[in-house]
């Protein structure tokens, strides 16, 4: 068995994250994950949001996958990775709780000596005599990022990373498995920000560190996405810029120098045995910005797509051996227009795989489908008015009733609360996540997500869906998909009501059904030439 951990750092890795998370619900992923996030900001808003993913994924998949009461057939793709999370909690926060906010508490800089002082006040601005200024680098506080100084970074983690650590200790005890058995880890955080940019290099190396010193030198795999500067931001408000902040026009710079250290760290020794990293035409201009804290929440963006996509492919096939090709991936589109980015632009899983299962877009399009036909048309009529005006019905007879499912009961019901929740966050992230990451010279064009969602923002700026679905959404559902037609609800209505019942028992008889019946339809055959 092959154990896989995946590690977002920082903001952009936490969405990397959260993107990752709707990969594996389309079954684009490997049989078990573990899933953590390091951040030092443990209230950051992109972090919470990736976080409650996570926890709605695993209640609905513990819910659809009991095998006592309801379970999916083993063939279902739905949910089918299992996701955990450490021993120790999924969040590691490199900054320690208590009163050492800033760097010059945290390593105690009143107890150094004088040479000792003058050497850590060249590496870190001080900002006064003390040290204790809130706008210079020591004085800081670090408990909502290091708001991109990945040098105070570096320096924290650094430190921090020690046995005694819970965090860091459950990690290395994981490594510890690669002497029986294969373990895979992969690393996703940004080269421009503060904490992705401090921790993606720094993990990495100590981790190989621990595998040196273990006598470990086979059976353990580590890999990265590191994400190339993507967005940009408003500078914070005045108000809101309180001493040191994030600065979008640094990003550039501050990446330059990121990666001539990389170029000199990967000549020298061997850190990643495959490093994926990602960039993007255009900086992508977003609306609001914010210094740290729950404010800092941002619509999920393409990049952190194709770095989900890197970590799935990795999970699923190993590292690429240095005899493999490695393959680039380009927008395709005509030189006097607007390029737009569509479903052929996503790398697949695994190039070489002919199964329909692997395909990027079918199996997202399944998920999408499903969310949206489950949530406006299914949904709604499973609870006991449901049952009075539907239950006669040969579905409805069929998926539930002969299924031994009470409707009313309080699992079932649980079951139907967290399908929903979960297919509402997949849909204002896939919303968000087109609307956002068009810019004026990248068009985006995956599916019409005026099907299931209407645009209105809420005070985040991000797309929200509507209470209810108006026939215009009904009307186009079969043509949600770009580029590929799906079945209509009325075909899946006729699947639930005819097609053969699945392996599944349950309330999961129902869903499976569901999900299955909300595919694409296949490409129709070429016709072959007849030979002379």
């Amino acid at each position: 068995m092959t154990h896989c951990h995946l590690i977002g750092i920082g903001g952009s890795g936490a969405k990397s994250v959260e993107a990752a998370l709707h990969l594996f619900a389309a079954g684009l992923g490997p049989d078990r994950v573990t899933v953590s996030f390091i951040d030092a900001d443990a209230g950051n808003g992109n972090l919470i949001r990736a976080g409650e993913t996570r926890q709605c994924y695993e209640d609905a998949r513990r819910h659809l996958r009991n095998k006592n009461e309801s379970a999916l057939s083993e063939q279902c793709r739905l949910f089918k990775t299992e996701v955990s999370v450490p021993d120790s909690g999924p969040i590691w926060s490199p900054v320690p709780p208590g009163e050492r906010r800033s760097l010059q508490e945290l390593f105690y800089r009143n107890l150094m000596s004088a040479d000792s002082r003058t050497l850590f006040d060249c590496l870190f601005h001080a900002g006064g005599e003390s040290g204790s200024d809130s706008a210079s680098e020591q004085g800081m506080s670090l408990f909502e990022g290091f708001r991109g100084r990945p040098s105070v970074g570096a320096a924290v983690i650094h430190a921090m990373a020690h046995k005694n650590n819970r965090s860091w200790k459950a990690l290395l005890d994981a490594l510890q498995r690669g002497k029986s058995e294969d373990v895979r880890v992969f690393l996703i955080g940004s080269i421009f920000g503060g904490t992705g940019a401090a921790g993606f290099p720094v993990i990495a190396r100590l981790l190989r560190q621990a595998l040196r010193e273990a006598g470990i030198d086979r059976g353990v795999e580590i890999a990265g996405a590191m994400l190339l500067p993507y967005f940009r931001f408003p500078d914070p408000r005045e108000q809101d810029a309180i001493g040191i902040a994030a600065k979008a026009d640094a990003f550039i710079e501050q990446s330059r120098g990121a990666l001539d250290y990389y170029y000199r760290l990967l000549k020298s020794e061997h850190v990643f045995d495959n490093l994926y990293m990602i960039g993007w035409p255009h900086l992508i201009q977003l609306k609001v910005s914010a210094t740290g804290g729950k404010r800092q929440i941002n619509p999920p963006l393409l990049p952190e797509v194709y770095a989900a996509l890197a970590a799935a492919r990795f999970f699923r096939k190993g590292a690429l051996s240095t005899e493999t090709p490695i393959f680039h991936t380009t927008c395709v589109g005509d030189l006097d227009k607007t390029p737009v980015l569509s479903w052929t632009d996503l790398p697949a899983i695994d190039p070489n795989s002919n199964n329909p299962e692997d395909s990027v877009k079918g199996s997202l399009a399944r998920l999408l489908r499903f969310a949206v036909a489950y949530r406006n048309i299914y949904e709604p009529l499973l609870n006991l008015e449901g049952e009075r005006t539907v239950g006669d019905q040969n579905w409805y007879q069929r998926l539930l009733t002969e299924a031994g499912v009470k409707i009313g009961g309080d699992t079932f019901q649980a079951t139907v609360r967290t399908t929903t929740k979960y297919s509402e966050m997949l849909l204002r992230w896939a919303a968000n996540l087109q609307a956002a990451s068009r810019t004026d010279v990248l068009g985006v064009d995956l599916f019409d997500a005026a099907v299931f969602a209407d645009g209105q923002t809420d005070e985040n700026g991000m797309i929200s869906l509507p209470d209810g679905w108006g026939p215009v959404g009904r009307r186009k559902f079969g043509e949600m998909i770009r580029d590929n037609p799906g079945t209509s609800l009325a075909a899946i209505f006729e699947a639930l009501t005819e097609a053969r019942l699945p392996d599944s028992a349950g309330a999961a008889r129902f869903f499976e059904m569901l999900f299955n019946h909300c595919g694409l339809e296949p490409p129709p055959a070429r016709r072959r030439r007849p030979r002379p």
